[in-house]
């Protein structure tokens, strides 16, 4: 049997700039290892939008495999 591999994408409010909330992006995959994206974003959305640009790019197992990652 193959085990579940799973991650899950969370934009997190990281504070303000000003008058506008900061986002940051932490991917967590079955493991609990976790992958923070190095910049931050101006929405939520813009923040989802990153992942899921990243799981087009270069797949899943970016995140679910001892891998380097670029983000």
């Amino acid at each position: 049997m193959v085990a579940a591999r799973w991650v899950k994408a969370e934009p997190r409010r990281s504070g303000q700039r000003g008058a506008q909330v900061v986002w940051t992006l932490e991917v967590v995959d079955h493991e609990d290892g976790s992958t923070v994206w190095e910049g931050s974003f101006d929405t939520d959305v813009e923040a989802y939008e990153a992942f899921e640009k990243c799981i087009r790019e270069d797949g899943i197992r970016t995140f679910t495999e001892d891998a380097p990652t670029r983000h």
